[in-house]
């Protein structure tokens, strides 16, 4: 091997893709300004005026709802929740509607030990169509919820407005065959659980045909289609001729299935609906935080939001819907114009014809010298090697920057402020290593190997996705096989050197075959940077990485002159925007420090505690915890949790604990009945109920819905308790069934949780100062009240 990569001479046979600096300039201009173009057309529409036509989608309109709805955070119970509500309501209502409240108890049995339920209020409309009894309903769908200490105006008062201006433009249009019912699910934010009570509680849902489900993950960016159900050709065919502007790729659900995220949407497919999921997540450092407010959002995504909703609306409004599921689809836009689509079972014969591609290509460069066997199998090494280097180098590089800046560790989002310079730094410096790697090889490989060695890897992928991953499979397709036709031309093309007529011929073959490279490739790697955030930027750049090895003839234009040139001036240039990504990532008025309190109190032992996850106090929080805090488990508010907190003693409150009473107990057999009532007496709209690791619970039943509980489970080498975690608590509380396996007695603890922090001590504490805000974490900024109980 080492013998035939030697005697391999680079001047033999070049890739001939221009002379002169013209060539290389205009080549450079062309695959740079498309890259760019890639990226500007994935920018939502641009803000519709509210002097528009009754019948179009208007955002301004749309944001004069928004603007109401975001005057406060309103979580789940709280007063502000209830505000919003009504305004729904009477929006609903001032457009000739009849606005419906579902008032509902839901609870499920989730992972381990964990029961979740809660009391919602959805908000219901429904938009008659003129042949609603032949044909199912579309139904919309956005909630109304908030997380505790954010506006929510992107997530997801911006789907409020949405489809409060789509119910108006619709009602202001050609009437519709189907119905439309509009549904504000409520509690969204703690499980999905007016969804739940919507599926299995309300009439309507056995109406439904359709579902599209609106959310947010940021601020601003694309309104990008990112998940189907399954069966989903007809909605794609739906989505491809009435989206004015759509941004998706059947690549971003085969990604998102693997993250940890449940929307809406995750309900209905459980319950075997169809549905589409519509989210926009540029700028997450905002997400769940008080960053998420009115004067934040980019009115173009809303405008992008509801233009997916009422298009589709016009669109899947006068369908059937009665049969939505057909075959799947592998779709992918074209720079925002339109959507290209194909059936997912094309997946297979496109991948053994790109394969057949491929084998001409390879045995066309043979016979004309091109092509040797050893120097494509170096190349195909080295560039799998830099596959897993030029990663770990960003990961490494990250992983430096978070260890030695304590602002990057003090984001529990994931993402930092100002991100998008360390992305393009870490693009940067992922070039220039490749470009230095392409200069070491380009001098014992010839360039034609470079490139047949990094299309052969691709062509492993596209048979790995097309049998594994489908919805992937056209990102390796379609590239890769206008890189081999590409390839395959310059075999024997005349020498550009010849004549003007043939350099741009060599130019016009270079760009064409980096086209559909670039244009796909590209849109990818900016949604995963965005979508996995910086933690997981490494894994953007194996994207990366792959690209750039389609793009091994362009590099050669490149660098041919001066080899090392073009490394050393990606890394300057990916040096400075790290740089510039770093000194801008100080907390300050418009990027917030998150500090994370809470108050406990223990009924039990009448004593109080601040409690924190952070790892040390700050400026603001040091008037909790001074300057050396006590660090342990907070045993009385978090049974089973080994995690240590940072805590210190507090005032102690005179708020009443929450109440257990006993409305039936019997035994029989070894098997315990135990019928509760379980209230807040101070009115928290959030209660935990533990019981303790030895507690065997078979059945539970919450305001009489039985069902089934999770057996109790060892995990990571130790017993959990049992735990039910309840939303919305009504006044009046909650009645809980248990069946226990034993008949010994029941140590319970309950523990209520209320928003905001309580003014306790002699003096108040001083508020946050500009620069600070509450973390966006389940307890940030609560108070807890706990209680024992023996039973």
């Amino acid at each position: 091997m080492a013998q035939v990569v030697a005697t391999e001479n680079i001047k033999t046979l070049e890739l001939r893709t221009g002379t002169g600096s013209l060539g290389e300039v205009a080549l450079f201009l062309l695959l740079v300004g498309l890259a760019l173009v890639a990226v500007y057309r994935m920018s939502p529409p641009s803000v519709v005026s509210s002097q528009a036509p009754a019948t179009d989608f208007s955002s301004e309109r749309a944001m004069q709802h928004l603007k109401v709805i975001t005057e406060q955070p309103h979580p789940v119970g709280s007063s502000e929740h209830a505000r919003v509500r009504a305004y729904i309501t009477g929006a609903v209502a001032a457009l000739g509607l009849n606005p419906e409240v579902q008032e509902a108890s839901v609870a499920a049995a989730l992972r381990r030990n964990l029961v979740r339920g809660g009391t919602v209020k959805n908000v219901l409309a429904r938009l008659e169509g003129t042949d609603a009894t032949q044909h199912k309903a579309l139904l919309l769908v956005g909630h109304y919820d908030s997380r505790m200490n954010s506006f929510g105006a992107s997530d997801d008062g911006a789907a409020v407005a949405a489809m409060l201006e789509t119910m108006r433009a619709l009602k202001s249009g050609a009437a519709l065959k189907n119905d439309v019912i509009f549904l504000f699910t409520d509690a969204e934010e703690f499980g999905m659980l007016g969804a739940e009570a919507f599926i299995g509680q309300h009439p309507w849902a056995k109406d439904v045909g359709l579902a599209l489900n609106f959310e947010a993950r940021g601020t601003r960016g694309p309104a990008v289609m990112f998940e189907t159900s399954n069966g989903n050709g007809r909605l794609i065919e739906g989505l491809a001729e009435a989206a004015p502007h759509p941004v998706t790729n059947s690549l971003l659900y085969e990604i998102y299935r693997t993250m940890p995220n449940d929307t809406d949407l995750t309900v209905f497919k459980a319950a075997g609906l169809a549905g589409m999921n519509f989210a926009y997540i540029n700028q997450p450092t905002s997400y769940h935080t008080s960053l998420d407010n009115y004067a934040n959002i980019d009115e173009r995504s809303l405008q992008h939001q509801g233009s997916y909703a009422l298009s589709l609306a016009r669109h899947f409004g006068n369908q059937d819907l009665s049969a939505p599921k057909t075959g799947n689809s592998i779709y992918f836009d074209l720079l925002g114009l339109m959507l290209a689509r194909y059936p997912a079972t094309w997946a297979l014969p496109l991948a053994a014809l790109v394969t057949l591609l491929f084998a001409g290509v390879f045995v066309y460069g043979r016979r004309t010298g091109a092509l040797t066997l050893g120097g494509t199998t170096v190349a195909f090494g080295a560039f799998l090697l830099s596959l897993v280097v030029i990663p770990a180098i960003v990961a490494g590089l990250w992983w430096v920057f978070r260890a030695f800046n304590s602002n990057y560790r003090a984001m529990p989002q994931g993402d930092v402020y100002n991100s998008q310079f360390l992305y393009l730094g870490f693009v940067a410096i992922s070039a220039a290593v490749f470009a230095a790697v392409f200069a070491l090889l380009r001098r014992k490989v010839r360039v034609e190997n470079l490139t047949a060695g990094a299309a052969f890897a691709w062509l492993l992928l596209l048979w790995a996705t097309s049998l594994m991953l489908p919805g992937a499979s056209y990102l390796f397709a379609w590239p890769l096989a206008f890189s081999l036709l590409a390839l395959a031309w310059r075999f024997n093309a005349e020498s550009p050197a010849s004549s003007p007529a043939s350099a741009l011929k060599s130019v016009g073959a270079s760009a064409l075959g980096a086209l559909p490279a670039i244009v796909l490739v590209v849109p990818v790697i900016y949604l995963l940077f965005i979508a996995l955030t910086i933690r997981m930027a490494a894994v953007a750049v194996v994207v990366l990485v792959l690209l750039l090895g389609l793009l091994v003839p362009q590099f050669h234009l490149l660098t041919r002159r001066k080899s090392w040139l073009l490394p050393y001036v990606l890394v300057s240039v990916g040096a400075i925007f790290l740089g510039i990504g770093v000194a801008a990532s100080g907390f300050n008025r418009d990027q917030p420090k998150q500090n994370d309190i809470f108050y406990g109190m223990d009924a039990d032992t009448g004593k109080a505690v601040w409690g924190s996850t952070d790892p040390r106090p700050d400026a603001w929080s040091a008037q909790f915890f001074g300057r050396t805090p006590e660090r342990g488990t907070l045993e009385a508010y978090f049974p089973g949790l080994p995690r240590p907190f940072m805590k210190q003693d507090a005032p102690a409150t005179d708020a009443p604990a929450p109440e257990v009473r006993v409305l039936e107990d019997n035994s029989r057999d070894g098997v315990r009945l135990l019928r509760l009532k379980i209230v807040s007496p101070r009115q928290a709209p959030l209660m935990s109920v533990y019981a303790d690791a030895q507690t065997e619970v078979q059945r539970v039943a919450i305001n009489g819905r039985q069902l089934a509980a999770a057996p109790t489970q060892a995990v990571a080498g130790r017993q959990e308790p049992w735990v039910l975690r309840y939303y919305g608590l009504p006044s009046e509380g909650i009645e809980v069934t248990l069946e226990l396996k034993s008949s010994a007695p029941l140590k319970l603890r309950v523990v209520d949780q209320s928003y905001g922090l309580p003014a306790v001590g002699a003096s108040p504490a001083t508020a946050r100062p500009e620069g600070m805000m509450p973390a966006a974490l389940p307890y940030s900024d609560s108070m807890l009240v706990s209680k024992s109980f023996a039973l």
